[in-house]
């Protein structure tokens, strides 16, 4: 029969308890279903889109596997009036069309079941079914994970080029550092805000994390290497270098070296602390020289030596963390 003869009879009062939003379809009219067998059972079936709240634990996003559905019950029938049950007591009660798909989630599998919920105003029977979903990482794949390991990786090179050439490798190691963040934040945009740590969330920390010690890295090496060249500086040519102790006192005796090709630039006696002034012809000082125990410390070398190291501990400890993410958390989900 039409769906207008409808509200000539009784009717349960359910609703869905979940949903947030629901749509009749009225077109061209409502889209009802009333049947009356000759055995008096009646069936009445209503076209209905509804979006419905699910709560997500979000901890290994984006492996997680999620647990969604709905929730039907009367409103005003408690379980002495009314009892809702399933038609089929096995999944069959529950039809999905094969051809219907998420873009971001796979429907792994649903089941049906019942309840009695308990209220104030007394006890409710409920009918319940729930669908598990897997979601699918090739969109954070694509969107994450790959740009993150290519950042990383950039950030690793600057590590083969030479410390002389400031501008280049520091502007790629902050662009970067600036590149991870922005992407960090604009997938915390994309996803519920929770309060705990996602499992991308560790990932693109741990490549921050390697970029700003490459960057530390190079700070120290550039140091390094600074201090090499600045020591290589040969003296200027002078009449007369006097030392004394660097505490500025009046010297028991008086080193005088005369400018010569082969003179050295720096003076050390028995590993003292020396303050050489090497003065010109008119008096004035044109140079001082702090020497101490490190002039016999080759910084370049120290410097080449400490891009050489990092260059095979960054790379290990990032290959290491990778292999152990992607095995820990796929199979963290599967268990």
């Amino acid at each position: 029969m039409d769906g207008s003869v409808i509200d000539k009879f009784w009717t349960p009062d359910t609703f869905i308890t979940n949903t947030k939003e629901e749509i009749l379809h009225h077109t061209p009219k409502q889209n009802t279903l009333f049947r009356v067998s000759s055995n008096g059972d009646v069936m009445y079936s209503i076209r209905m889109t509804l979006i419905a709240s699910c709560h997500m634990n979000l901890k290994y996003f984006p492996f997680d596997v999620q647990k969604c559905g709905i929730e039907i019950m009367s409103y005003a029938y408690t379980t002495r009036d009314i009892q809702l049950n399933w038609f089929d007591e096995d999944t069959n009660s529950i039809q999905v069309d094969d051809t219907v798909t998420l873009p971001q989630y796979i429907l792994v599998g649903w089941h049906s079941g019942d309840s009695i919920i308990a209220y104030m105003t007394g006890n409710y029977s409920a009918l319940t079914a729930h669908f598990l979903l897997e979601r699918q990482i090739g969109f954070y794949l694509l969107q994450a994970y790959i740009p993150s390991s290519a950042l990383v990786t950039i950030s690793w090179l600057t590590l083969w080029i030479d410390p002389s050439a400031s501008p280049a490798r520091a502007t790629l190691a902050i662009t970067t550092a600036l590149a991870l963040i922005t992407q960090s934040t604009w997938l915390r945009s994309e996803i519920p805000k929770v309060a705990y740590v996602t499992a991308i969330d560790i990932w693109l920390s741990t490549c921050l994390l390697v970029v700003f010690l490459i960057l530390l890295e190079y700070a120290l090496v550039y140091f390094l290497h600074k201090t090499a060249s600045e020591r290589h500086i040969s003296a200027p040519s002078t009449d007369k270098c006097i030392c004394k102790e660097s505490n500025g006192s009046t010297p028991h005796s008086e080193l005088q070296l005369q400018p010569d090709s082969n003179a050295p630039s720096t003076v050390s006696l028995d590993g003292s602390r020396l303050s050489v002034s090497c003065v010109s012809s008119r008096g004035d000082v044109v140079n001082h020289i702090r020497t101490n125990r490190f002039d016999d410390v080759d910084f370049k070398k120290v410097s080449q030596r400490v891009d050489k190291v990092c260059r095979v501990v960054f790379l290990l400890a990032f290959i290491i963390f990778a292999i152990g993410y992607w095995i820990v958390y796929p199979l963290t989900i599967v268990q």
